[in-house]
C-alpha cells in the first residue's frame, strides 16, 4: 500500500548512499513477495538505524543478493 510505504519512509526509512553501509543479503534465491514497511520503520526505529530497501516486492533476488542496505552494522541480537 502506498500510503503505509509513505509512512515507513517518514518514520525512518531513508535514502543511503550507495555503496556505503552494512548489507543484509537474501539467505535463498526467489522473487521478493512482500516487504512490511511499517515493521521495518519501526525496527530502524528501536535500534537506531537507518535502512533503504534495496529489492522491491515483484524483484527477483539469487542467494546472497543485497535486499537491505543499513547504515553501520546491526546488533548481535538483531542480526540473528
Amino acid at each position: 500500500d502506498g500510503d503505509a510505504a509513505a509512512r515507513a519512509r517518514a518514520d525512518g526509512l531513508r535514502e543511503l548512499d550507495p555503496g556505503c553501509g552494512e548489507v543484509l543479503r537474501s539467505r535463498t534465491f526467489g522473487y521478493v513477495q512482500v516487504i512490511d514497511f511499517q515493521a521495518l520503520a519501526e525496527l530502524a526505529a528501536e535500534h537506531d538505524l537507518r535502512l533503504a530497501c534495496t529489492r522491491r516486492a515483484g524483484h527477483y533476488v539469487v542467494e546472497g543478493g543485497e535486499l537491505l542496505r543499513l547504515d553501520r552494522a546491526p546488533s548481535a541480537e538483531l542480526a540473528s
